[in-house]
């Protein structure tokens, strides 16, 4: 038997979670782009994440989302009274 490096199976753990977290999300709403999970949680720490289940990491990711193509996966998405983007503000 080959030896595992140390958190090989944490990581595939995370990986599986985030999978299904995506499959329920999905589900939800069949609009969402089926890598938009798994790029939301791609630099995420696997001890971290297992601290969720995948409705909450599904949950996470839904408020993550925005159809109207607000949200954005490497930065911070924030609003401010009124549903003005911050973004919209500079």
């Amino acid at each position: 038997m080959v030896a595992q490096p140390v958190g090989v199976d944490e990581q595939h753990a995370a990986e599986a979670l985030i999978a299904e977290a995506g499959t329920l999300m999905r589900g939800a709403d069949p609009d969402i782009p089926e890598d938009f999970v798994t790029a939301l949680f791609a630099n995420a720490v696997p001890e971290d994440l297992m601290h969720y289940d995948a409705g909450g990491l599904a949950a996470l990711a839904a408020d993550a989302w925005s159809p109207d193509g607000r949200s954005f996966v490497y930065g911070a998405n924030l609003f401010v009274d009124g549903g003005v983007s911050a973004m919209d503000l500079s």
